[in-house]
């Protein structure tokens, strides 16, 4: 532990640390089965098991200096925090205090503290074998979602037991690297957009929502070179909005000097159109895979978002109803509403998936309220994630929290 400190101090970066009240040694020394979950203590145990987290605590928030960020992952939370804060009361506390999901990302835009706690593959510790690792581009891509919906990434990686970073991890660590030295403008000391995305394209924007980034995913073989372009139907442009490619200054195609490389936007009634080359030769083969961002100052929204959530799945018989509500209509006189879903990957294994199916019926919604559709493919002991669709006069494309049921 001194060694990890001292050499995080080193390097400049904060010290965070990961703790786990569980203590399989305790159960062991009361002869309790050792087991995750479930665990039933006496009076006692209990009081004795608290004394050793407390103790355990002291141990970390006095031997080591200063402590930054501090990670909970377990119970009991409430005395491990009570004596972190007693001792040093400017440390963050993730896990324990703030909400954080694990293995997922939100669906939606969460306007409180939270944090996505996510490995690389499929476990925490070390795997020498087997291992089902996301590629660098999807890492990339949860990275600006968790962004775009108000969230800090926590990113886990396994090193071997010399402590060296396995080459798999490494080399995906260095693509993020790569994409963020360029990028990490549309990253850092950001605040969520009106909403978070339209389709493929992500949002972020500065604190005073002047400064918009609309990150470009799903377009792995666009050619150095090449010009495209979008709607973004949430962003409208004021007569002081300039455009710009991060990473490029709008002048130069390297080896095509005949090529036009200026970013350009038009606002329509249809909403902002924007049109960009991707000028960056980032590997020498010209090919780059992940993300371009387009940053757009000096912009305001095009619209005010309506407020909605996703409510529930109720099972009657072989039938599901997918519940959603409306609770704010923002400045639009109708809605349509839908809603989403797909079957669940696994706990791990969710998001390595990205594609949802869409309901059929699309019913317009005028007023607040609730509003359900009747769910019928649903397959027999399966268990399925779902989320509400509104979708804005604008065609903008607005999705709720996730959620889950289990046919019967």
């Amino acid at each position: 532990m001194k060694e990890f400190v001292e050499g995080a101090r080193k390097a400049g970066l904060a010290v965070g640390i990961y703790y786990s009240p569980e203590d399989f040694k305790f159960l062991y020394d009361n002869k309790i089965v050792v087991k995750r979950g479930g665990v039933k203590l006496t009076p006692q145990q209990r009081s004795a098991y608290v004394d050793l987290i407390r103790k355990q605590t002291n141990e970390l928030f006095t031997q080591y200096g200063n402590v930054d960020v501090f990670f909970i992952d377990g119970a009991p939370k409430e005395e491990c925090m009570d004596e972190a804060w007693k001792l040093q009361p400017n440390v963050v506390i993730t896990r324990g205090a703030i909400h954080s999901p694990e293995q997922t990302v939100p669906g939606a835009i969460i306007d409180r503290l939270w944090e996505s706690n996510l490995t690389m593959g499929t476990q925490w510790q070390y795997k020498p074998t087997n291992d089902e690792m996301k590629s660098g581009t999807r890492l990339i891509e949860i990275l600006v979602e968790t962004r775009a919906k108000g969230g800090n990434l926590l990113l886990n990686v396994g090193p071997k037991p010399d402590g060296i970073i396995a080459d798999p991890e490494e080399r995906r660590l260095t693509e993020l690297s790569a994409w963020n030295f360029i990028n990490h403008e549309a990253i850092e000391n950001v605040r969520p957009w009106i909403v978070c995305n339209e389709n493929n394209l992500w949002f972020t924007a500065s604190k005073d929502k002047k400064t918009v980034y609309a990150v470009i995913t799903g377009i792995p073989d666009w050619a150095k070179g090449a010009r495209k372009d979008f709607v973004l139907g949430s962003i409208k442009a004021t007569p002081q909005t300039k455009i710009s490619v991060l990473g490029q200054n709008d002048k130069v195609v390297e080896y095509a000097n005949n090529i036009d490389a200026t970013s350009r936007f038009t606002q329509k009634e249809n909403g902002l159109q924007i049109s960009v080359v991707r000028a960056q030769r980032i590997y020498n083969n010209n090919k780059w895979p992940n993300p371009i961002t387009v940053k757009l100052e000096n912009v305001e929204p095009a619209f005010i978002p309506p407020v909605f959530e996703t409510v529930a799945a109720n099972i009657a018989g072989g039938t599901v109803t997918l519940k959603g509500k409306i609770l704010n209509m923002g400045d639009a006189k109708e809605l349509k509403v839908c809603f989403e879903w797909r079957l669940y990957g696994g706990f791990v294994e969710n998001l390595y998936d990205t594609k949802w199916n869409r309901t059929e019926q699309i019913n317009p919604q005028s007023a607040v309220g609730d509003f359900s559709q009747d769910f019928l493919k649903a397959e027999k002991g399966k268990t399925y994630e779902f989320r509400a669709v509104v979708i804005h006069p604008s065609g903008v494309i607005m999705t709720g929290e996730k959620m889950q049921f289990r046919s019967k």
